[in-house]
């Protein structure tokens, strides 16, 4: 067991079926479900009559529309990552730099675009005067975009955190092994170790 959690994508996974109910794993599903909420809402019931909710202006809407749309799509591929690492016990240990590194990339760039969505439409929902005659139906889902918005960068800047989190692990187990290593061949060659 121990050796599996060593072998974990991210830090703090437990091996065995625990490893389906780890923060990281449920963000995922979480960030999924807000940026479905975000697209589908807009895509849905974004313009009325061919007038965009967000002060009759296309860009936020069509941005907000992107953003939850490649929001989806990362947090899809990382979380098949993740499901996959857990089914092959570890396959993924070669590779575990390169998908961290793209996770956390990918993360802080996510984070930004939801961002600059939730101040664009929030922005221009205030300064729609016209957008008060729209039906509930496309001002709630304005309104619900906005919100699923903001609760999206806190979710990617928890993602953000783990990925960060797993990558120093990871790089201070690397190098407690390469010291063991060199240890080993050479235990004269690294001070503060001598033989037995």
């Amino acid at each position: 067991t121990n050796n599996n959690n060593n072998m974990a994508l991210y830090s703090g996974v437990q091996s065995g079926s625990r490893a389906w109910l780890s923060p990281v794993l449920l963000l995922r599903i979480i960030e999924m479900i807000s940026a479905v909420i975000v697209f589908g809402a807009l895509s849905d019931s974004g313009t009325y009559e061919k007038n965009s909710v967000y002060n009759l202006k296309n860009a936020p809407l069509d941005f907000a529309i992107g953003v939850g749309a490649f929001a989806f799509a990362v947090a899809c591929v990382f979380a098949f990552f993740f499901a996959l690492d857990v089914i092959t016990t570890g396959m993924l240990t070669r590779a575990r730099r390169a998908i961290l590194f793209s996770d956390a990339g990918l993360a802080g760039l996510i984070v930004l675009l939801w961002v600059v969505a939730f101040a664009w439409c929030t922005n221009e929902w205030r300064a729609c005067t016209s957008c008060n005659s729209f039906p509930d139906k496309y001002k709630n889902a304005a309104q619900a975009a906005i919100a699923f918005s903001f609760f999206s960068v806190i979710l990617w800047c928890a993602s953000l955190f783990y990925a960060f989190r797993s990558l120093r692990d990871s790089t201070q187990r690397s190098s407690t092994k390469d010291d063991k290593q060199a240890l080993e061949e050479n235990p004269v060659a690294i001070p503060g170790f001598s033989e037995a």
